[in-house]
């Protein structure tokens, strides 16, 4: 039995067949609700020739949802994951995340971003989220609401 090496949640075998294989986890935007998460990454980027932290989430499993689904969605399942950006060039972007990181602050003793950031990584949360629709671009997004750190 041959096994292939790399950072996957089972062993793979080359005696397994393609249905014994967990599927890719889904990137959604969770409708409504309260979901418990894991913060898997943090990280600076550029959207749209503007700078954003992004804060990216597994989703560990779903507490609540308190909105109907889309004709035709798939509701997110434990493995999921979604993101949220910041802008960091306007005040509103900013003051946002400000308000996600400010429990973390009080957590782990220190509001300053160089030292709090690092931490994040496998941070265990519940957090509820406002799904919004943009009708000029046809898409959803999450907003978080509230935020407990677990």
């Amino acid at each position: 039995m041959t096994e292939v090496k790399g950072q996957l949640d089972q062993a793979i075998t080359l005696d397994m067949s393609l249905d014994d294989i967990d599927d890719l986890p889904a990137f959604v935007v969770p409708p409504t609700g309260a979901y418990s998460l894991k913060i898997v990454e943090v990280g600076q980027k550029e959207i749209n020739d503007h700078p954003a932290m992004e804060f990216k989430f597994e989703i560990l499993s779903i507490e609540e949802m308190t909105e109907e689904l889309d004709d035709g969605e798939v509701p997110p399942k434990t493995g999921d994951q979604f993101s949220l950006p910041y802008m960091m060039d306007n005040a509103f972007g900013a003051g946002a995340m400000k308000e996600l990181l400010r429990p973390f602050a009080v957590k782990l003793g220190t509001s300053k971003l160089s030292e709090l950031i690092p931490q994040l990584k496998g941070m265990m949360i519940i957090m509820v989220l406002k799904r919004t629709y943009d009708k000029k671009k046809d898409r959803h997004y999450p907003k978080m609401k509230k935020i407990a750190i677990l």
